[in-house]
């Protein structure tokens, strides 16, 4: 075998990974950059470039869901830095939305969901993993907040769950949604041994 061919060499490892207990980091971290070496010469190919959008988006899927395989495996010995640094070089989504997780990059996880602009997923992640870390609530209310067409029910949702756990403090929050024009903030202090804010958020 000529393991200078990457396809090969990849098979071979990955034939000793399945048939014998590996500890070595060397061996895995190989694999995963094999298989993302791969994919991502794949993503750039004439072959691709011939597939619908459709077909494209169904290659994606099955090439990250097997690295993402990968990953996942518990006897998989690999740096999880590096690999994470050649997820994201890759662009593999999937893996890196994984590693975000399992290294506990929660504010990373809100921000890919961000950046796919899948609102309801960011709003779920931040329920999820934003109890423990307000700094998570500042981030999502920020982004709903300054967008150039603000979206008034995921502000909505992002605001009432904010006020309904006690998240942010007001004053940060009406600090926040004061940057956009757009957003009209009616403000009422009551002071009575405590001090008391009643926002009515309006979006123009």
């Amino acid at each position: 075998m000529n393991t200078g061919q990457p396809d090969e060499l990849l098979e071979f490892l990955e034939h000793v990974v399945n048939n014998r207990s590996v500890e070595s980091q060397i061996v895995w971290n190989t694999i995963i950059e094999l298989h993302l070496r791969a994919y991502h010469k794949a993503r750039n190919s004439k072959e691709w470039a011939q597939y619908t959008p459709q077909k494209v988006a169904e290659e994606i899927d099955k090439r990250e869901r097997a690295i993402e395989d990968v990953l996942k495996k518990p006897e998989a010995n690999y740096d999880q830095n590096s690999a994470l640094c050649l997820v994201q070089m890759m662009g593999c989504g999937r893996g890196q939305l994984y590693l975000y997780e399992k290294m506990r990059m929660f504010h990373l996880v809100v921000q890919h969901f961000m950046d796919k602009g899948d609102t309801a997923e960011v709003i779920k992640k931040a329920k999820k993993y934003g109890k423990n870390d307000p700094n998570l609530w500042v981030n999502v209310l920020t982004y709903f907040a300054s967008q150039k067409e603000v979206p008034k029910v995921e502000l909505s949702q992002v605001l009432d769950y904010i006020d309904r756990e006690g998240l942010l403090q007001p004053m940060l929050i009406i600090q926040i949604l004061a940057k956009n024009p757009q957003i009209k903030i009616a403000v009422i202090k009551y002071v009575s041994g405590i001090t008391f804010f009643a926002m009515c958020v309006q979006v123009v």
